[in-house]
């Protein structure tokens, strides 16, 4: 999970800038845009930014399981559709198993005919 990505969404979708978040935690833009490329945010530093972005943990968590790449739902279901096209290529090759298998009964059952 990237905590940082989360906290940059979350900031965005609040119509804050990075220098708005960080004269709230009385830090330099610089020091805070460090916190949003972190991929974990100790907690102590982690509850202090969401205090200053106005945003719940149950906010933060949301949107650090949305970005979570073994999370299903990310994405859009990112994980699922790669899912569902690994049992479509299984599927494809057992329906080629099959199909080989009658192109062979065919070709002996032609080659048994012209025998005759």
């Amino acid at each position: 999970m990237n905590q940082g990505e989360a906290l940059r969404r979350i900031r965005v979708s609040k119509g804050l800038s990075q220098e708005n978040v960080a004269s709230i935690l009385s830090i330099n833009q610089t020091s805070y845009s460090e916190w949003e490329h972190k991929e974990f945010i100790k907690e102590e530093k982690l509850t202090k930014i969401l205090s200053a972005l106005g945003a719940t943990k149950e906010e933060f968590n949301k949107m650090a399981d949305e970005l979570n790449p073994k999370n299903t739902n990310w994405g859009g279901g990112l994980n699922e559709n790669i899912l569902k096209i690994i049992e479509t290529q299984k599927h494809i090759l057992i329906k080629m198993a099959e199909l080989e298998e009658e192109l062979k009964r065919l070709q002996g059952e032609k080659g048994s005919g012209n025998k005759s």
